[in-house]
């Protein structure tokens, strides 16, 4: 009788330190969610995304900054969640703008609407690039998340998967439906093969 009070004596001091942590934290334990899909009133949410920087100013890659921004969008356009700004209606100036924090101008986002912006920048070296790509809060003007990724220009549009998904995960907690796996079972007669195929959005 003695040991199962002590039992339930230490697990309500574990239940109150977990919560005393969570709110000195000032979060979540899964972190903060920007994007409940499954709300009835779900709406696309608009997000910006202007042409990538060249880090570099090397003119042999100066066809890379658009490529990669119609890459992630065309991918976020696929989920249903996003509605892409128009580049047309961009107000802040790329050619001083960062893409930092600390170099964005926030207000030229939120006057068109945005409440998510994606910026990013690349160098490279003959058939190698390094891109960075940032997650914004408009509404807040701070970093959600940011990632580097080294590759080829022939990887380029998983580079860009690779990335989508990660802001889908950001934003809803959830991961994307990028690089799906799909188990099937094929019939060779009386013999059957369950094969693994990778569905590449």
């Amino acid at each position: 009788m003695h040991l199962l009070c002590k039992e339930v004596v230490f697990m309500r001091r574990i239940g109150f330190l977990v919560i005393l942590a969570l709110l000195l934290s000032g979060g979540s334990a899964f972190g903060k969610v920007y994007i409940d899909i499954d709300s009835p009133a779900f709406q696309q949410f608009p997000i910006a995304i202007p042409d990538f920087k060249n880090l570099d100013h090397d003119e042999k890659l100066s066809g890379l900054s658009g490529e990669l921004t119609e890459s992630l969008s065309s991918k976020l356009r696929i989920t249903g969640y996003f509605r892409i700004i128009d580049k047309k209606a961009h107000l802040e100036d790329q050619r001083t703008a960062g893409i930092t924090a600390e170099t964005t101008d926030f207000s030229d986002w939120s006057a068109i609407g945005a409440e998510f912006l994606v910026k990013g920048g690349y160098t490279g070296t003959g058939e190698n690039v390094s891109i960075e790509y940032r997650l914004f809060d408009v509404v807040e003007g701070k970093l959600i998340t940011g990632k580097k990724y080294w590759g080829t220009r022939k990887e380029l549009e998983d580079i860009s998967i690779k990335f989508a998904g990660e802001i889908l995960l950001a934003l809803t907690g959830e991961p994307g439906v990028f690089d799906t796996k799909v188990a099937f079972i094929g019939k060779k007669g009386k013999n059957s093969d369950i094969y693994l195929s990778l569905i590449h959005i």
